[in-house]
């Protein structure tokens, strides 16, 4: 068995190492230049907050299944855009929903949309 000298007081050493200024200076260029590499991949730019989403890409953003999207766009809530058969949604107006609500300010009760319904019918 191997046995350790015992020493009343640990021991402790300190290494300090001093970097020249030039190297120094390399590091922070390079932290600095990951950092906002880092920080455009959290930010959306311009362009991206105008981007249009596909519905199922818009229904990710705002957690509801593809068809809420497709719902809220034929009643009117939101915009919907078309990219040939594609339907699509600026991440901006979503963005906006998500901060402000619907803006819908009045919507029909349902008596409201049965007499208009009669109306309707009744002038065929």
């Amino acid at each position: 068995m191997l046995a350790l000298p015992r020493t009343s007081k640990p021991v402790m050493t300190t290494l300090t190492i001093t970097l020249p200024e030039e190297l120094r200076e390399m590091l922070r260029a390079i932290v600095r230049e990951e950092i906002r590499a880092a920080l455009a991949d959290v930010r959306p730019t311009g362009a991206e907050q105008d981007a249009y989403l596909s519905v199922s890409k818009a229904a990710a953003f705002v957690d509801v299944h593809p068809d809420t999207i497709r719902v809220w766009i034929k009643a009117g809530r939101r915009s919907g855009y078309r990219a040939g058969r594609e339907l699509r949604v600026l991440r901006s107006e979503l963005r906006h929903f998500l901060a402000v609500g619907d803006p819908v300010i009045h919507r029909e009760t349902p008596e409201e949309e049965a007499e208009r319904i009669f109306a309707r019918r009744r002038s065929r």
